[in-house]
């Protein structure tokens, strides 16, 4: 079942509901009805992708490849520059608006049980809705024009729903410096873009139209009609883009900051869309990526700055005590795994990983969510403990993300990280040391998931409200009277003393409404499933006869079939390799949980949790301090450079024009005389000019 325009209406649907409440949300439907209106309008576009995707699925596999072209209308037309509004359906958009349209959906219900009571409920939905739709345009746009369209628009929202709550300085400084660090990539990636006409221009014959569709710019460039310096140039412009998107170095300080919006916008913009722009990118332009591999002593380059970006933000994950922060830092680390992957070509492994990051970090940060609204918006972990007798809905689903993120067999996360590891293994001797990276990682990774679960759901708190004076000064909120405003910019205020032994205020914890529980049962069972579904690895499945396969790769090979590694099998490792580099993965994560069990389980007391050395390396708490190194050399002097251009162009700039301005007012002033409008002067000029005249004349003869 089909019918005309049906991507379009994919696309539309969430925009007709940022419509409808950005008119009548306020003042007419109110909550929890613009919460309603949003969830039917995101519900209706994931049932429509649905529809779009089994349309598809129906096709040949050759046919897929081309996949579902919507040309809508067409937009910009100027000689041979001619670019339509054009939307198109292939397995990997595919993909992607399912993971955009599903996952979000199941954010848009959880936020109206989270956001309930917010004087800006309407507009909190008027911006998650037409963020949808924005990333939808990013996603389903056949050319680099509406890609780039799309990806501006996705930029405007994040900054929108970071800085949400407004009225604190946090929340407006975090929303700029996501804004600022994102126009940084941005601008890369528009370069880019540029350079491709160029290079599209120079390469098509006289009088060939210029599409800048993904399929003319891949032909072309497979053709070998691109100079391979030039395609390298805008492979790196491109990659350029997705650092500041995806949050990789040197550009990912803006994600950890982002954390001020609320949860719902961490979980949808950080965890499951926004930030895997970047990886879906070089992914649709992966031959421009096969032609020309751009590299630093071998090592690819995206590949490079994906492993060592994954190990980065992991140590600094090992020793923060915000919540959400950790899962911040943990959502760049996986970010890497996934820029890794498509840094060495695997790219079904890299986007069979998006999206089962999208399903355990969604459940991991709305879990969080879960936890802060049982707490009353607490997110130091230090003040929290014991709490699955409080929130056992909430401490199952959150247990299962966890295994399922570091990696533990059978849950997703396990089947998708161990690919990657396999897949950098098999490139070559730089891909041996990208793999012992990625190991070390997964290490990381299980050790400061599992600090977060036990200091969250298990033992006591390690700190309560109500402490005496004198304590440790690195706590916050030690002083009972502390009313500075918490992550979630709700002030926490004074605790009682009935619960100041737990570390948390206005009441005893208590587990989430329905509508945002039932959410993360659903994340947590595709955090189970997922993996088997979608890339269980043939070879186990040929060793074992078990009825399952790598579906994801059998999907996708239409999209990657020219050029890069499409899944588990494209390399050339044996049967007892593979075992061995499962087994490593597997033993990296045990040995991560053993670690977390051995520094921060049950039966640790909160005494010795507050003495671990790991936390006071004052080096990783202050997060490498490269904030503080961006303030000294970029901020602090941006600063000065813009206090003396204020400068020069207050008293040199404005002097110049105030001066001329003066000279024509002066001089208009001395011509007004003689422009009195009385004839008799008009006369009296004419005569004394003809006498001069006559003068001149008389005395030159």
């Amino acid at each position: 079942m089909t019918f005309p325009h049906l991507l379009f209406f994919i696309i539309l649907l969430p925009f007709l509901g940022a419509l409808v409440n950005a008119f009548w949300g306020k003042r007419y439907l109110r909550e929890p009805n613009a919460g309603r209106v949003a969830v039917l309008f995101a519900a209706g576009s994931f049932a429509l992708s649905v529809l779009a995707v089994m349309n598809l699925a129906q096709m040949p596999a050759a046919q897929r490849g081309v996949g579902i072209v919507d040309r809508v209308y067409p937009w910009i037309y100027m000689g041979r520059f001619q670019i339509d509004f054009s939307l198109t359906l292939d397995p990997l958009s595919a993909v992607m608006i399912l993971v955009v349209t599903g996952v979000g959906t199941l954010i848009h219900i959880y936020a109206m049980g989270y956001m309930h009571g917010d004087p800006l409920y309407s507009r909190f939905f008027v911006y998650l809705n037409l963020f949808l739709g924005s990333m939808l345009v990013l996603v389903l746009g056949s050319n680099f024009i509406l890609l780039y369209v799309g990806w501006e628009l996705v930029g405007a929202c994040s900054y929108l729903l970071i800085g949400f709550w407004f009225e604190r300085v946090s929340a407006a400084k975090a929303g700029m410096k996501a804004f600022v660090v994102n126009r940084v990539g941005d601008y890369g990636f528009a370069i880019g873009i540029f350079l491709t006409f160029v290079a599209m221009t120079m390469a098509l014959p006289p009088g060939a139209p210029i599409e800048m569709s993904f399929r003319q710019v891949s032909e072309v460039v497979a053709a070998g009609a691109v100079p391979m310096i030039t395609v390298m140039i805008i492979c790196l412009l491109l990659f350029w883009g997705a650092t500041g998107k995806s949050a990789q170095i040197p550009l990912y300080v803006w994600l950890a900051d982002a954390m001020e919006g609320p949860t719902p916008v961490s979980a949808l913009i950080h965890a499951a869309t926004m930030v895997t722009a970047g990886i879906y990118m070089i992914a649709r332009t992966h031959v421009l990526f096969d032609y020309a591999t751009p590299t630093i002593g071998g090592f690819p380059v995206v590949a490079l700055i994906g492993a060592l970006t994954a190990i980065f933000a992991a140590s600094i994950a090992l020793v923060q005590y915000d919540i959400k922060r950790v899962l911040a830092y943990s959502t760049i680390s996986q970010l890497g795994y996934m820029f890794l992957a498509v840094g060495v070509g695997a790219y079904v492994a890299g986007i069979f990983h998006l999206v089962t990051h999208a399903f355990f970090k969604a459940c991991l940060f709305l879990g969080a969510g879960s936890v802060m609204h049982g707490l009353h918006n607490e997110v130091d972990m230090r003040k929290m403990g014991g709490l699955k007798r409080y929130m056992p809905k909430t401490h199952i689903t959150f247990a299962i993300a966890t295994v399922a993120i570091a990696g533990i067999p059978p849950l997703a996360g396990f089947f998708s990280k161990d690919q990657i590891l396999a897949h950098a293994f098999e490139h070559g001797t730089s891909g041996k040391i990208l793999w012992g990276i990625g190991l070390v990682t997964a290490f990381m990774t299980s050790f400061y998931m599992f600090r977060m679960y036990f200091r969250v759901f298990w033992g006591e708190p390690e700190i309560a409200y109500g402490q005496a004076q004198g304590g440790d000064p690195t706590v916050p909120h030690q002083n009972p009277a502390d009313h500075s405003p918490d992550a979630e910019g709700h002030d926490v205020g004074r605790h009682s003393e009935a619960v100041q032994a737990h570390g948390h205020g206005g009441g005893l914890p208590h587990e989430s409404p329905g509508n945002m529980t039932g959410v993360l049962w659903a994340l947590a069972i595709l955090s189970v499933v997922g993996g088997f579904l979608l890339g269980f690895p043939e070879f186990i499945s040929h060793a074992t006869g078990l009825p399952f396969g790598h579906l994801l790769e059998g999907w996708l090979v239409p999209v990657f079939h020219h050029g890069g590694q499409t899944g588990h099998e494209a390399g050339h490792l044996s049967l007892a390799v593979e075992l061995l580099l499962m087994g490593a993965s597997i033993a990296a994560a045990l040995l991560g949980l053993a670690a977390a069990w051995a520094l921060y389980g049950p039966a640790k007391a909160p005494q010795f949790r507050s003495a671990q050395g790991l936390e006071r390396t004052g080096f990783l708490q202050g997060k490498y301090y490269i904030d503080e190194l961006y303030n000294a050399v970029i901020v602090r002097p941006g600063y000065v450079l813009a206090r003396i251009s204020d400068g020069f162009d207050r008293y040199v700039v404005d002097m110049i024009v105030n001066l001329t301005a003066f000279f024509v007012a002066f001089w208009g002033e001395v011509f007004r005389f003689f422009q009195s409008g009385y004839l008799r002067w008009y006369a009296w000029g004419m005569l004394g000019g003809a006498t001069i005249l006559l003068a001149w004349f008389v005395f030159l003869s």
